[in-house]
């Protein structure tokens, strides 16, 4: 069996996964399928390698324009968001 020229993350059992599910077109799904059992791999162990070289060298996302042009002018507020957020509505809204 061949082996891939890229590295293979291991899935680190320290770092909570998360399943997800990804639409792919008829086309696109027979090819990564293909291709893992082709290599002998998973279809979620190729996935992984392909958004892991996506993301490789990508800094953090460019924040907005507007971001900073105000001022709460409180200096604990990022600390202090759900209880300053449960003191003026009442409640914190679940994510």
């Amino acid at each position: 069996m061949m082996q891939s020229m890229h590295h293979i993350p291991p899935i680190d059992a320290t770092v909570p996964a998360e399943r997800t599910t990804v639409t792919l077109p008829a086309p696109l799904a027979r090819r990564l399928r293909g291709q893992a059992q082709l290599k002998g791999r998973s279809v979620s162990s190729i996935v992984r390698e392909v958004l892991e070289a996506y993301f490789e060298g990508q800094g953090p996302p460019e924040l907005p324009s507007f971001t900073g042009v105000a001022s709460s002018g409180r200096s604990d507020l990022s600390e202090r968001a759900e209880e300053l957020l449960k003191e003026h509505f009442g409640s914190v809204p679940e994510p």
